[in-house]
């Protein structure tokens, strides 16, 4: 696979020099045909087949530039060991992918601005019940925007889908964060321990997270259990101390990161753990979309809009929760709670 020198590199850091496998705009040798490369072999599907097609054509499409859109960057592919011919039983690691100007100045400026009044502080969910929390692991602020709000917002949910080559149902709302001075988020997984959550629509494949501003320092997405086969050599110098360790994505304005947390298997990716560092200069905006293996629309449709999700929503509601938690216990008329039976709201 040939690429083009010149062509501006995504800054994405690490600690060895073979991160980067293909670039966006590169040139594919006549004799390495990507799209043979990613047969699965035979006509039955392993189970594992549709994701290494997908991670494959993602490949495919980096390489040859076939992601471009007018007026849009590349995208870049980063840390990719995508199976070539003769190994296509091979295990994946780290999955990460930078699409540069993935978002528009004039798209990013409208999530902030459909984001902004509605702004509290962020939460996590408990690994046990599956509750939302407050917890200093966590010390952002953000809200969700409903999908479909408007015409920007299904644009945007479009082109998700057709880079993840993953169902829009599969997908949550979107999550616009903001991150002041100081705040950060933990490192963390993206899949769930609870069982609560992953009753709707299974674990979360996926995720793709887009960055709605450029920060002063900090605020870089770091992956800090990167396998070191896979780390990028590039100057850490203007990386906060929280960022080089691993592999780290500095936030720039329109670009966006996606990554899987389930190996082809369906198993759990230890190695995509995660965390957003501290903002030392500036802020940060961001906006989040997590994807799950099954239709996410569909789990809270078919649950209706008066029923508990959670054997402990009577307790909860007797202890006040309904009115202390009410995002998780009631919800919202697109997203509806765990425990609104219990909470007498139908």
């Amino acid at each position: 696979m040939k690429k083009n020198a010149g062509k501006r590199e995504r800054e994405v850091v690490g600690d060895s020099e073979d991160s980067f496998v293909a670039e966006g705009s590169g040139d594919v040798d006549d004799g390495d045909d990507a799209s043979s490369s990613c047969v699965m072999g035979g006509g039955e599907d392993d189970g594992r087949g549709a994701t290494w097609r997908m991670w494959c054509v993602l490949e495919q499409e980096a390489a040859r530039g076939e992601r471009r859109e007018k007026g849009r960057a590349d995208v870049k592919v980063i840390g990719c060991d995508v199976p070539r011919r003769g190994m296509v039983e091979r295990e994946a690691e780290e999955k990460l992918f930078v699409y540069e100007g993935f978002l528009t100045d004039e798209e990013c400026d409208h999530l902030i601005s459909l984001a902004k009044s509605e702004l509290k502080r962020s939460a996590v969910a408990d690994n046990l019940s599956g509750k939302s929390t407050l917890s200093e692991v966590r010390t952002s602020s953000g809200t969700f925007i409903s999908k479909g709000k408007d015409n920007i917002i299904s644009g945007i949910e479009d082109r998700i889908a057709a880079w993840t080559f993953l169902p829009k149902e599969n997908g949550e709302d979107i999550q616009v964060l903001k991150y002041e001075h100081g705040q950060k988020y933990d490192a963390h997984y993206d899949f769930f321990s609870d069982h609560v959550n992953i009753a709707r629509g299974g674990h979360r494949i996926a995720t793709v997270l887009m960055y709605l501003s450029d920060v002063g320092k900090g605020g870089e997405t770091v992956f800090p259990s990167a396998e070191e086969s896979l780390r990028h050599s590039n100057a850490k110098d203007d990386l906060s101390e929280c960022a080089r360790h691993g592999i780290a994505v500095k936030p720039k304005k329109g670009d966006a990161l996606l990554f899987f947390s389930l190996y082809p298997n369906a198993a759990p990716d230890r190695s995509s753990l995660h965390g957003g560092c501290p903002v030392i200069e500036g802020e940060k905006w961001s906006a989040t979309k997590w994807i799950h293996v099954a239709s996410f629309d569909k789990m809270v449709t078919s649950h209706g809009n008066c029923t508990d999700n959670n054997p402990s929503c009577d307790r909860w509601a007797a202890l006040g929760e309904c009115t202390k938690n009410p995002e998780y216990m009631v919800g919202t008329s697109e997203l509806p709670g765990y425990c609104r039976r219990s909470c007498n709201v139908c």
